[in-house]
């Protein structure tokens, strides 16, 4: 199966790192704190906080987001230590799928004794299925991990379909975040991109069947995304990439595309929110309340961070190379061991690979 265009992060190639080593550097950086802090090391499962609340939030959305980081980590480092954490990643990510027994339902995480937190989103979803969309591409994974991806698509769909395109708790009741089925942006781009890879993954025809059906009232809402936040921008962002990658209609692709560039243009403003935060010589005091989780930490860090990858994200200039400089800047000013929230560092690793996987060399970008 071809993809289509020039999608240069969705299956893993080859390409040079020289030049970079700000984003080199950074990408081992986080990627250790990562798994010496957030990795549980009996269940697999991203956690979501250090300290505090609630770990398993969203193990199944960033969880996913950071099994499609490793793919494209591969991508451009080669390092075969990957493989097995990409196959770490994907096991807490079937725990997550399996747990409760029920098919195509998900938990947000389960603990190391068993339990686990239900009350499944939209964007635990959108992670999981993202994430092991790219998983099953990539030469990090095989025809054991394969083909529990083919069983995890087609269990979600079936079980999504039987309840009208509604997310919904073991009980029955829809989710508050589970109207998948809703005609409007946020939602319309993941359900047609979850039946459209659904299909392409399984290779059951009647995904096609229902992606075609569903797609004429929901086009028109892929393409506009005024006022949406950087986090929800980047999830709507991935399953329009997915989309562009498998949709071969080009008006319908051309649609998808014009997207992605208007997610690009509404998530560039509040990237340079990270400039508030003060350099790392500031000391302590004036640097504690940035990274303490709450609305400043979700402003100047967690949202600037998410918005550099959906412009990475992003087919065509400027906003690749604006992204590029900004994420050039936040590697100087941000500290990795601060960061107590993978929402956090799952992004801030990504951008790194993200980013080297557009050089072409020293200072070239694609």
């Amino acid at each position: 199966m071809k993809l289509q265009g020039s999608l240069w992060g969705l299956l893993a190639v080859g390409t040079t790192v020289a030049g970079k080593s700000s984003f080199w550097s950074t990408g081992q950086r986080v990627h250790d704190w990562i798994w010496t802090r957030f990795v549980h090391p009996q269940t697999n499962l991203l956690q979501t906080r250090l300290a505090g609340g609630d770990p398993l939030e969203d193990g199944s959305l960033y969880g996913g987001f950071y099994l499609a980081c490793l793919v494209d980590a591969y991508a451009v480092t080669g390092e075969e230590r990957l493989r097995e954490e990409a196959q770490r990643i994907f096991s807490g990510l079937w725990r997550n799928a399996t747990v409760s027994g029920r098919p195509g339902f998900l938990a947000r995480g389960v603990a190391p004794d068993g339990t686990y937190r239900g009350d499944p989103s939209v964007d635990q979803y959108t992670g999981l299925l993202y994430g092991c969309w790219r998983y099953f591409h990539s030469p990090l994974s095989g025809p054991p991990e394969q083909e529990r991806i083919r069983r995890l698509f087609a269990e979600v769909l079936t079980r999504l379909e039987a309840n009208d395109w509604r997310i919904t708790r073991e009980n029955g009741e829809v989710t508050t975040f589970g109207h998948l089925e809703a005609l409007r942006p946020t939602r319309a781009e993941r359900l047609l991109a979850f039946l459209r890879a659904g299909y392409e993954v399984t290779g059951q025809a009647h995904w096609l069947e229902v992606y075609h059906q569903l797609l004429p009232p929901r086009l028109s809402h892929c393409r506009d995304y005024t006022g949406t936040v950087s986090w929800v921008g980047l999830q709507s962002q991935v399953c329009l990439r997915m989309l562009m990658a498998l949709e071969t209609a080009p008006q319908v692709r051309e649609t998808y595309l014009a997207g992605t560039r208007h997610l690009a243009e509404v998530c560039r403003p509040p990237m340079a929110a990270f400039r508030q935060v003060p350099p790392p010589t500031a000391g302590e005091e004036a640097l504690a309340p940035f990274y303490r989780e709450g609305r400043l930490f979700t402003e100047t860090i967690r949202i600037p961070l998410e918005a550099v990858t959906v412009l990475l994200l992003t087919e065509g200039e400027p906003f690749p190379s604006v992204a590029l400089q900004v994420l050039e800047e936040m590697n100087e000013r941000l500290e990795v061991e601060r960061i107590t929230l993978s929402t956090a560092a799952v992004p801030w690793e990504w951008n790194q690979w993200l980013a080297l996987g557009k050089g072409k060399g020293e200072g070239e970008v694609d």
